[in-house]
């Protein structure tokens, strides 16, 4: 594990039995929490997310877009509250068609800057994951 960016990733004070990647300088878990666009800063406002929202683990799942390969998406629902979850598993950019409602819907969470869901119709980037609440 990289913790940091000092001599041997943080690994270890004696001699680490495998080199240690250039990248820890700049690509270790210290770096992480300081990085509002962190992959850990990320999943600590999923774990928020859900103890915000108890739609996230107690809604009734439904599966959307089944067939689509590349986009994977859900909502889930419980009592007045709604959730969409959206997100492109390619490197790719896709587009994918939802309801139309959803275009009124709140953004919870993404892992990216641009979000365009307009008549039910998202333009995802690669890799882009969205959460919407209704």
């Amino acid at each position: 594990m990289q913790w940091d960016a000092t001599p041997n990733a943080g690994f270890t004070d004696g001699e680490p039995w495998i080199a240690v990647n250039p990248n820890h300088t700049w690509l270790n878990a210290q770096a992480q929490y300081d990085d509002p666009r962190s992959v850990f800063n990320h999943y600590r406002r999923l774990v928020e997310l859900r103890h915000q929202l108890p739609v996230v683990s107690l809604g009734d799942f439904r599966m959307l877009l089944a067939d689509d390969p590349f986009v994977y998406a859900y909502e889930r629902a419980v009592d007045d509250t709604r959730l969409l979850v959206v997100a492109n598993l390619d490197g790719a950019p896709r587009t994918a068609v939802l309801d139309g409602e959803w275009s009124a819907a709140d953004l919870a969470l993404s892992n990216v800057e641009r979000v365009s869901l307009v008549d039910g119709r998202i333009v995802l980037e690669p890799w882009a994951a969205h959460v919407f609440v209704r």
